[in-house]
Parts: C-alpha cells; structure tokens; sequence
C-alpha cells in the first residue's frame, strides 16, 4: 500500500490511458457480424468400400488435414473466384466429432452469412472432386484385385481340374474309381483356401457394383452442410460495458508493474528507512509535502502557522539542537543541502522563526553569496549585507532587519550583501570569520543559509568555523549517492553534523501529520520597513521602529525605507 501512495501517478496513468484508449477504440470502431456454416464430413464411400474390400478397419480421420484443404490455395481461389473477394472466415474443429465450422466476419449481417456459407460450399466442391478421383482409383485397385483372386482361384482348382478330366477321358471303372478317391481327397484339402479367396472375390465384386452406384451420384452424402449460416440478428462486436472492465484491468496490472519498476528503479531519498540505510545520522524532522495554498508561507510556517505540521516539525528540530547543547555549546547552526532546490533556506528560516519564538536572540544570517534568498523571503534588501560588512567596513549593526511580529522581538536578518569576488575564498578571511564571530557573540543562536554542498566549496570552509552542521535533502529528488557524498564531505573536514531534515515527505510519515493546519492563509512574517538590531540597547542611535500593521502583503515583495538614526 505504500508504494502505491508513493506511486500513485505511475497507477492512475496507465488506467487512464488504457481506458479511455478502449472507449475510444470500442465506439469507433465499424460493426461487425458473424455467421457460421458447419461441415459434417464422412468417409467417401470409395474409401469405406476399399477399407471393407481389404479387410480393414480404416484409420482414424485427422480433422487438422480437413482444416489445411479448406484453407488450401486451391479452395481459396475457388471462393475468390466465386465472390470477387477473399473474405475474413475462420476454420475450426468442432467439439463434436467429424464436424469442421466456418465462421465469417463481415462489415453486413447479409455478407458474413454468405461468405461462410460460399467458403463450405467451394470446400465441398473441392471434397467431392477428391472423392470422384477417390472412386476411380478405388475401381481400377478393385478391378485389379478382382483379376488377382480369380487368377488365384483358377491356380487352387487345376488339379482339380486335372483330375476331373482323366476321369472323364477313363474307360477303366477301377481306375476310375481310383482317381475318384484322390479328386475327393485333393478337393477337400482345397476346400478352404477356394472358399476363402471366393469369398474375397465376391467382396470384391460387390464393392465394385456400390462403386458403380455411387459414382453416379458424384459422392452424394460423403460431406455435406449440416447447418446453413445464415445472418446474424445482431453485431460481434464486444460492448462497450466489457471492454471498459478490461481497460481498467489492464490498467490496474500495467499501472501495478510500472509502480514496482519505479519503485525498485528510484534511488532517491524518500523516508526514514532510506536514510537509516545509508547514514547513523538522527533524522530530525520529516517535512510534509506542501500544497499550492501552503507553499507561499513555507518559509515562515514555524511562526505563521504554530499550529500547523510545518511549525510542528521545525520546533521539533529545534528541540533535538537545544537537547544536543546540553553536551556542547551549540550556538552557530549552519543549513545546507547536498544540491539545489533541496530546501535549505526553508529550513534555515524556520529553525530561526522556532528559536525565536521561545525567546531566543536570533539571527538568520544569509551566507549563499551566489543565489541568496533570505533577502526575498522577508522582503529585505540584498545590498547592503554581510559581504558589504566585511569588504567596505559597513556597520554590522547597520546591515540587521528586525521584524517586530509579536514574538519574535528577538529575532534578526542579515542579507548576504555585495557578491563578492571568489565567494569560496572569501568565507575563509579574517574578516569573514570575526564578523561572524562577533554575531556568535552578540546573539544567543546563530543560523546561516549556506550554498548547497556538492555545488561549490563554500560550506566546506564554513562547516568548519561553526558549532554544528544541518543536512536538509528532499524527498524523491535527493539521490542516496548524493546525500551519502554530502556526508562524507563533512566529515572530512570535521563538521560536527547534527542530522538531517527530510522536506516533501510523503504524509504518512511526516511527524505532525494529524495535527491541525489553518483553512484560511496562514499569517506570514511581514516585511521589514526599517534596519533594527539585537544590539539596541548597546547602539541606542541606530535603533529603529518596524511598521509590522501591512499584514495582507505578501512575503518578499516589499521596500526597505534605509537605515534611521
């Protein structure tokens, strides 16, 4: 059942397909009728005649002999001849013995009857024929056989003959008497074989007379028609009830076979089993697929939507870092991905949003200086960030968006900035380093959107100045070689890597799934209107005051008024 929640796509398609496929091909497709002619064949009379005549039983009729003449070249191009046509007729062995039947499809009642009926004739026509030259050469064996027996008969009865005549030619009455005696003798010793090859010429004879007799009626009643097609009252063709089942059968088995090639073809991540397979790292949270109407808030559902799945699982992360610095100081949490797209700055704004949201100073900083996105999601300026900071000596004070959501007054931006030069080189400065140091210092936790890992080299370098390491992958994308790759990466250069958050999992094994999630939109972070920072109190000049009432707007689209004081 699994499987087929996962795949499903691959089981709806082909019943689709293959369903509207026979529809489609069903009231389509032109009527078709079909009518049946049976055949009961018979040995030819010349045959049993012979078969009597020689003493024997005959031997067992083959039908598959019959099947082979009816569709010999020579009854095919009778039909042709006879029809101007040769139809669509099969030829099959009825169940009953000895009966061969003529089945005819056709566009017309009319013409499947007379296409069947036509074909037995001409196979009839054919048979008889066979059956006058069976006649014939069972005359002249017959004749031949005659000649035989009376040579024979006339070869046992010389002697006899013999004897008759000197007794006859005798004048002698003792003599006469003597070879009285040995013919009495000599007949009765012949008697027997006289009898028998009599007998045999009589047979012969008499099968010769029903030849004779038969000839003249062509083999009349050795195979004839028992049963006329005639036209069929309705179409052959299969309604459209029947073949919609079978469509969907098909579809079912097809739809079936491609979910479980799918399946054993996928080498993606797809739930906790397949990452227990590959890594001993935690799985720290299963993220639900999001739908069209969640997507728009993902990035801010763990304080948008406290209530929701989303919010659910990220704060379940959160609690797992809080529960593992219990061991460890864990205060610089860097986010990657082993690609693109795998859901990074998702996750990286939502563990921000969740320890923020239990009062922690937070700050989200974004340090993909290639593809930054955390400027978008929170409706920020890109220029200037981090990168300004560290390359023109901007205040890093200065470069900090605060958003002041009820509950979240703790809780700080800093946008990635100017693309510097060679990004790879750059996070590993001195200036790099202390700037991030200082926020560490600053703040109580710290989150960095990092570029994904298999990419570039950036998050190699930065995995090792931070506390700890957050993998996300997603679902159904991210390749276990992948993931696995990623792994392997970080712990060469001894990232202390904390787990894994796995996005767009399949809702049946998402933690979270049963709880409750808003019908209306969820209340999205608004955008930020003024530079703040965590370090007011410190930098009393450069405090600034959020607007926080343009709640209808919409996340990431927005203008930043520039820094106040």
């Amino acid at each position: 059942m699994s499987i087929a929640r996962k795949r499903w796509l691959w089981m709806v398609l082909p019943v689709v397909v293959i369903t509207a496929a026979s529809a489609v091909w069903t009231v389509t497709r032109p009527p078709r009728y079909e009518a049946a002619a049976r055949v009961l064949l018979a040995d030819t009379a010349a045959q049993a005649t012979l078969d009597q005549s020689l003493g024997g039983a005959g031997a067992p009729r083959e039908l598959s002999n019959e099947i082979s003449l009816a569709h010999s070249d020579l009854v095919e191009q009778l039909v042709e001849l006879e029809l101007g046509r040769l139809p669509n007729v099969s030829i099959a062995a009825a169940s009953e013995a000895d009966v061969l039947v003529f089945r005819a499809s056709a566009s017309t009642a009319e013409g499947a009857a007379g296409d069947a009926n036509t074909w037995a004739e001409q196979y009839i026509k054919v048979k008889r024929d066979e059956a006058v030259a069976d006649i014939a050469a069972a005359t002249v064996s017959l004749q031949d056989r005659l000649a035989q027996l009376r040579d024979e008969r006339q070869r046992l009865r010389e002697p006899l003959d013999d004897l008759d005549d000197e007794i006859s030619s005798t004048d002698d009455p003792e003599l006469a008497e003597r070879l009285q005696r040995q013919y009495d003798r000599l007949a009765d010793d012949l008697r027997y074989e006289l009898e028998l090859v009599t007998s045999q010429a009589e047979a012969t004879v008499s099968g010769l007379t029903a030849l004779e007799l038969e000839s003249e009626f062509t083999s009349f009643g050795a195979v004839r028609i028992i049963q006329v097609a005639a036209p069929p009252l309705t179409t052959a063709n299969p309604p459209l009830s029947r073949n919609l089942a079978l469509g969907v059968t098909l579809g079912l088995l097809a739809g079936f076979g491609l979910a479980l090639l799918a399946e054993n073809r996928d080498n993606t991540i797809n739930g906790a089993a397949d990452v227990g397979a590959i890594t001993d790292l935690p799985l720290l949270a299963s993220i639900p697929e999001a739908d069209k109407r969640q997507q728009a808030s993902l990035a801010t559902a763990a304080h948008g939507d406290a209530e929701g799945a989303f919010a659910n699982a990220y704060h379940k992360v959160r609690s797992s870092l809080e529960f593992a610095s219990l061991e460890r100081e864990l205060k610089t949490v860097l986010v990657t991905s082993p690609g693109a797209s795998e859901g990074k700055s998702t996750s990286s704004s939502n563990l921000a949003l969740a320890f923020a949201s239990v009062g922690r100073q937070t700050v989200l900083v974004d340090v993909d200086f290639r593809r930054a996105r955390i400027h978008d999601i929170y409706g920020v300026p890109r220029v200037p960030g981090l990168s300004d900071v560290v390359l023109h000596g901007a205040d890093l004070t200065s470069v900090a968006y605060s958003v002041a959501e009820p509950g979240l007054e703790s809780f700080l931006i800093v946008p990635s900035g100017t693309p510097p030069p060679n990004p790879g080189a750059f996070v590993g400065t001195a200036g790099f380093v202390g700037a991030v140091d200082w926020i560490r210092d600053e703040a109580e936790m710290v989150v960095l959107d990092a570029p994904p890992l298999l990419a570039v080299s950036d998050p190699h370098t930065m995995a090792k100045q931070v506390d700890a390491v957050v993998l996300t992958a997603r679902a159904g994308e991210t390749t276990k070689g992948e993931l696995l790759e990623a792994i392997t990466t970080l712990s060469q250069v001894g990232a202390n890597v904390l787990g894994l958050i796995l996005i767009g999992v399949d809702e049946s094994e998402t933690y979270g799934r049963y709880y409750y999630y808003r019908s209306e939109r969820p209340r999205a972070v608004p955008r930020a209107r003024s530079r703040s920072s965590l370090w007011a109190q410190r930098e009393a000049s450069r405090s600034v005051e959020l607007d926080l009432r343009d709640r209808d707007r919409s996340v990431g689209v927005g203008e930043s008024t520039g820094p106040l004081g």
